[in-house]
């Protein structure tokens, strides 16, 4: 019973973030940050439809992120697209190594890839 009771609690907890977060793309819906921890949020509700738009609107905005491209790829797996998680998977390791390249370079402290 005290699972059930946790579980309501989460199921709450993911609604209520899910209204914070459209609140404040009514604002700036350019936040990239804020379409993918929606897109978190509605998988957590089993809303992955949902959740694999606000990824994909995250990418529009910011398409070097590999974080986005390793969620994306997770929630592809996750639904049986395993060829489109393949390719979102190798996007995301080509962006990571490209970022670990950039923070290896001997340039100045502004060439630092932060998101």
């Amino acid at each position: 019973m005290e699972r059930y009771r946790l579980h309501i609690n989460e199921a709450r907890v993911h609604k209520e973030a899910i209204k914070n977060f459209d609140k404040s793309l009514k604002i700036d819906p350019n936040q990239f940050k804020t379409w993918f921890w929606r897109g978190a949020s509605l998988i957590a509700l089993g809303r992955a439809r949902d959740a694999l738009k606000s990824f994909d609107r995250a990418l529009k905005l910011n398409p070097s992120d590999p974080s986005i491209w390793r969620a994306k790829a997770a929630l592809l797996e996750a639904i049986g697209k395993v060829d489109e998680a393949a390719k979102c998977r190798k996007e995301a390791e080509k962006l990571q190594k490209k970022r670990r390249k950039v923070a290896r370079s001997p340039m100045g402290f502004n060439d630092f890839p932060f998101s």
